[in-house]
């Protein structure tokens, strides 16, 4: 599984639903709420812990958000947090996305909030990514959102809902 970057300031409480149906699957909730250490707690029913990666991530308390993971004010790719396998997300997948976000970076296309499946993998490559101007999914035709360019130093909350 090629991995990608999470370049912001920080990220607080991350929420991933996948559905088949009009229910909700909970695979992922990460609070982010640990004070010290490498794992970020996943309190969703047999999902998997996220590892922070990098010698850039560390655990601080915000004034506005409490505990929150701080990854640096660069764009250095290698500073992120590792979700492990999370089921495979295609054209017809059901999904939801959930989290708040500060960054520290103007305007550009680096990843916020992603994911990359395997391109060697027999269903191809499949990502979708947050960035600050865009939301954009993999899809047949590649689907992509051009949101207002988000503000700098200010905490954003973002969702994504995606069926069919």
């Amino acid at each position: 599984m090629q991995k990608t970057g999470i370049a912001l300031f920080a990220l607080t409480g991350l929420l991933l639903i996948f559905s088949p149906q009009a229910e909700s699957a909970l695979v992922g909730y990460w609070p982010l709420d640990a004070t010290s250490g490498n794992i970020a707690t996943n309190l969703a029913p047999g999902g998997t812990n996220g590892v922070l990666v990098g010698s850039g991530v560390t655990w601080m308390n915000d004034g506005a958000r409490g505990q929150v993971l701080n990854f640096g004010t660069s764009s250095n790719p290698t500073n992120y947090v590792d979700a492990g396998i999370l089921p495979t997300i295609g054209d017809a997948t059901n999904f939801t996305w959930s989290f708040w976000a500060y960054s520290q970076q103007g305007a550009n296309n680096n990843v916020i909030l992603g994911n990359r499946w395997n391109a060697d993998a027999p269903a191809g490559s499949q990502w979708i990514k947050f960035t600050t101007s865009k939301f954009e999914f993999t899809t047949s035709p590649q689907f992509f959102l051009d949101y207002t360019d988000l503000p700098q130093a200010q905490w954003i909350h973002h969702a994504v809902v995606k069926r069919g």
